[in-house]
């Protein structure tokens, strides 16, 4: 059966002609033209003429809904719609700029349309209209909407709620309104991905601290690189939001799949002293890193952060612990040239020369190989063995043979000239034996 909103829109009725009187007609129903809804007209008026001629009351008919007064003419000619599309595209287009009043009047004028205008579209990418209010952060038209009937779990496309994008953007009263009206307070989009989760990464404490007296789990698992609230806040150096989350029970050690790391290791990565203090203060494992295969430590040793390296060694770090590929901290700072961290890591007693059982390659190796000469002097200058031989891989280098392997000529010559010191104090020694 066709529904009256696919009829055409309504056109106004003709003027009288002259020597005509002009005859008020009812305004026309919803979607219907007004021919039609002038016969229509017609028949009830001749209906109840018939009907009064036999004695039966006919109780006036009920006045049209006055104007809103709120409202200026430009927005009721704007709010007078004419087909289901246009009065939810008028909908969707006031929650979007935030046009209280017009949201107010669109949802007063057809009341029985309601709950299916206020659904999500399938055919539309942009989700329901209490989801692009929330995005929005229109406080005003969120509980508007809700009050009127709005789902507060309905679903973006993705599965993203109201609720959660309003933590994302911070909106505070929004979501406090949200979880007033009991929305589901640990729903998982499909990255299993929480409000909570969205609150952490931005450090909105509030929205954190609210989700949290509201029953989120501190604790909940996402996918991908979300893991958990706790990981995403010290990821972006949040320490309060973090604080909060420790309040709340989370586990301070927790190593979710498939990155397997630590909110610590995280943190270090970042650079956020204040968060690896916090963390520290807490009782993190100072020792474990992401996948077992590193320690915090070589993680800010590796992103050349020197004052969490710092912090770190002054927390008794142990500065020479070789995870499950034998990257010492020293190992990873010369890999990537930061001078002031392998400085810092000799001047913590690092040892130059570790010897692992398998396949070896030194620090000095991995400096010579990137060619970062400064590091290849410190290490030189820290007793690096120069005729270490580097076995990993098919073939196997000398220091010098490597450097001309890489084309590394000033670090081969300053290599060659090492050896030949070297070789002159051996040949004194032994003299003086």
């Amino acid at each position: 059966m066709a529904s009256p909103f696919d009829s055409p829109p309504c056109s106004p009725p003709p003027s009288p002609t002259l020597g005509q009187t002009e005859r008020t007609v009812s305004p026309p129903a919803f979607g219907l033209p007004v021919a039609i809804a002038a016969n229509v007209e017609r028949r009830v008026s001749a209906n109840n003429d018939r009907q009064q001629e036999n004695g039966v009351v006919i109780p006036p008919r009920s006045p049209s809904p006055p104007s809103d007064p709120l409202l200026s003419d430009d927005e009721h000619e704007q709010s007078a719609v004419t087909t289901y599309e246009e009065w939810r595209a008028k909908l969707v287009s006031a929650c979007l700029s935030g046009a209280t009043e017009q949201v107010k009047s669109l949802l007063g004028y057809r009341p029985k349309q309601i709950p299916c205008l206020l659904q999500r579209d399938p055919s539309s990418p942009i989700g329901p209209p209490l989801f692009i209010a929330a995005q929005r952060g229109h406080a005003a038209i969120v509980e508007l909407l809700v009050s009127y009937g709005a789902r507060v779990d309905q679903t973006h496309p993705r599965h993203c709620t109201p609720l959660a994008i309003a933590a994302h953007g911070g909106h505070t009263a929004i979501v406090d309104t949200l979880i007033k009206h009991k929305a589901d307070i640990n729903h998982r989009d499909k990255l299993g991905v929480t409000a909570l989760h969205r609150a952490a990464r931005r450090g909105h404490l509030a929205i954190v601290q609210s989700l949290l007296a509201a029953g989120a789990q501190p604790s909940a698992i996402g996918q991908n690189r979300w893991a958990t609230p706790l990981y995403i806040a010290c990821q972006n150096g949040h320490t309060e939001s973090a604080q909060a989350l420790l309040q709340a029970g989370t586990n301070i050690n927790l190593m979710v799949p498939p990155l397997r790391d630590t909110a610590l290791s995280a943190a270090c990565a970042g650079g956020h002293l204040d968060t690896v203090q916090l963390l520290l203060n807490a009782g993190a494992n100072i020792h474990l890193g992401p996948r077992g295969e590193v320690t915090p430590l070589a993680v800010a040793a590796d992103a050349g952060h020197i004052k969490v390296v710092q912090l770190l060694l002054d927390s008794r770090c142990d500065v020479d612990f070789a995870g499950r590929y034998f990257q010492t901290p020293l190992f990873c700072a010369a890999n990537k040239g930061h001078k002031a961290v392998v400085k810092a890591l000799l001047g913590a007693s690092a040892q130059v020369n570790q010897n692992f059982e398998g396949p070896s390659r030194q620090p000095l190796h991995i400096a010579i190989k990137q060619g970062h000469l400064h590091i290849v002097k410190m290490l030189i200058a820290n007793g690096a063995e120069l005729d270490a031989v580097d076995t990993v891989g098919a073939e196997r280098f000398t220091p010098v043979e490597l450097a001309v392997q890489y084309k590394h000529g000033r670090i081969a010559e300053l290599l060659r000239h090492a050896l030949e010191e070297q070789r002159r104090a051996a040949e004194s020694n032994s003299l003086d034996g």
